[in-house]
């Protein structure tokens, strides 16, 4: 019987190790190769300048207009091409930096005092710190 009380307490605390930086939100701001913003808008540009070329061949739309439009999805799809670029060159942070990060973030996860993983708890089980 107490093996399964002590299968049962491991089982929770694990639960709550995992669960609660879930439940807490990111601590640190997320790195992303391209806002989704900017593919979003490149793409949507992209797809206006075709179906203004199928348009203009199926005679639905005057050159004046067509050259008009097209020039504003151009402009549109150059900014978003600019933008992405921009967030491609900019520096990425070495891996000494993330392991640093990392260690940040284990060691706020963790007791003070004896380094046990603290879960969602705000004292230690084990020392009360």
């Amino acid at each position: 019987m107490i093996e399964f009380a002590i299968v049962g307490v491991a089982a929770l605390a694990i639960l709550v190790w995992v669960v609660a930086p879930m439940l807490r939100g990111a601590r640190v701001a997320r790195r992303s190769p391209a806002p989704p913003a900017a593919i979003d808008r490149k793409t949507t540009a992209l797809s206006a300048i075709v179906d203004l070329e199928e348009e203009r061949a199926l005679g639905k739309l005057a050159p004046p207009d067509f050259e008009t439009l097209r020039a504003n999805y151009e402009a549109e799809a150059l900014a978003a091409l600019r933008e992405l670029t921009t967030i491609a060159a900019a520096p990425q942070p070495s891996d000494e930096e993330l392991e640093a990060e990392i260690a940040e973030m284990r060691a706020s996860l963790a007791c003070p005092r004896c380094g046990l993983p603290l879960g969602a708890a705000s004292t230690c089980s084990q020392c009360d710190a």
